[in-house]
């Protein structure tokens, strides 16, 4: 979707586009969606309208344009998507381990992120005004103080759940990309404020987010240097040793003890090689929706019992982590999908820099944060990270309609 709509048309009295609008309402809605769900149920499925509506807009807006050529990054991006979704669901509809309601749900939890950055793609390059990050903006500063506030009181309070704080963590790096992208000085105590909040959170993925954002913007938006492949390789070497003892005890040690995250990255190949080369389906293994209506794929292997994988003592384990889940259901070509999607927005976004380094620097705190998170939970089939869909979606638009490949 890179060539830019030709069609002209008469200039609004408004200074805010439809598309902002649209990108902005989906913003609020996400923000406060936690608490909306707790008084209405059905606001649980804020995440999934606001996946279709922005992929609907972003086709609405490509049709309109009546030229229906795409580049060859949003070509990958789609053909990971469309690859990673045939083989889950040919593994979902041969094997049929799951029924088709608990299939459906667990697909648009593991796709709704990468389809939500289609939709975003669509409508940055074809909306003839360029979408500006300043009217998200407007939205993120009393947000962060409210956030702060929050996590300060959770603090005090050790009963809390982490997974209430865990719910924090995408809001906070989503405000801080926000703000990078359109940075003015007077934006430096927002991000010290998202900086302590992560902090507060007092978990290591949130540690590893507030290093990277002191990272960004020291070296990008201070020095305006940009971090290259290398560079990202170092820092996520480095990042891996400030919590060595952690990694050590779950994945290596944790082998011998049966810890859920070795475990799954090991049955979960077996699995991927065994059903090679499709995999166990969708809401089968290492997902939300495999321990919500536990995965006949479990009793299979023998865990119902298990002390930490079992339907009782704490199946949800098996979701603290993302690769296992991929490769298991959808296979190892599944996996192929997700790795080119990846590496098609790893690329836009590297060489965001010498078109606009704010952005670059946003959509890299995005991409990176969500990197990180792959290790400890289901990251990109995430809730509470979705909304970084978001920034990441409209950078790679940028670079896609900015790119000499656009055509403009």
């Amino acid at each position: 979707m890179e060539e830019s709509c030709d069609v002209i048309k008469k200039q609004s009295k408004h200074k805010v586009s439809e598309s902002e609008i649209i990108i902005f309402v989906v913003v609020l809605l996400l923000t406060f969606q936690g608490l909306l769900e707790d008084i209405l149920p059905i606001f649980s499925f804020i995440d999934e309208c606001s996946t279709m509506l922005i992929l609907g807009y972003g086709i609405l807006r490509w049709v309109e344009c009546s030229r229906y050529r795409i580049s060859k990054y949003t070509f990958s991006i789609i053909f990971g998507v469309i690859l990673f979704s045939v083989f889950g669901w040919i593994s979902t509809l041969l094997y049929n381990y799951q029924g088709i309601k608990v299939s459906l749900n667990s697909y648009l939890l593991s796709c709704k992120f990468f389809i939500t950055i289609v939709g975003c793609i669509g409508i940055v390059v074809y909306d003839e005004k360029d979408l500006a990050f300043s009217c998200i903006k407007r939205m993120t500063r009393p947000i962060m103080i409210m956030v702060l506030v929050w996590q300060w009181i959770l603090s005090l309070l050790p009963i809390v759940n982490g997974i209430n704080r865990l719910s924090f963590g995408g809001l906070i790096v989503f405000c801080c990309s926000i703000i990078i992208a359109d940075y003015k000085k007077r934006d430096i105590l927002y991000l010290m404020i998202g900086i302590l909040a992560l902090i507060l959170q007092g978990l290591s993925k949130s540690y590893g987010a507030a290093l990277l954002i002191v990272i960004i913007y020291t070296w990008i938006l201070k020095f305006q240097k940009k971090i290259r492949l290398p560079g990202i390789v170092t820092a996520g070497i480095l990042s891996m040793l400030l919590v060595w003892d952690e990694i050590y005890y779950y994945y290596i040690e944790g082998i011998e003890r049966e810890f859920p995250r070795p475990m799954a990255f090991l049955k979960g190949a077996e699995i991927a090689n065994e059903y090679f080369p499709l995999g166990t389906g969708w809401g089968t293994f290492g997902t939300y929706y495999a321990v919500k209506v536990y995965s006949p794929v479990y009793i299979k292997l023998g865990w119902e019992n298990h002390s930490m994988l079992g339907r009782v003592n704490g199946p949800q384990f098996l979701m603290d982590t993302y690769w296992p889940g991929i490769y298991a259901e959808a296979g190892w070509i599944g996996l192929v999908g997700i790795i080119i999607i990846m590496g098609a927005l790893l690329f836009c976004i590297l060489n965001m820099f010498k078109f606009d380094k704010k952005i670059y620097a946003a959509s890299l705190l995005a991409y990176g944060f969500m990197f990180i998170t792959t290790i400890e939970s289901t990251s990109f089939a995430h809730p509470a990270y979705y909304i970084l869909s978001i920034p990441i979606g409209v950078s790679v638009g940028k670079y896609i309609k900015i790119n000499k490949d656009g055509k403009q």
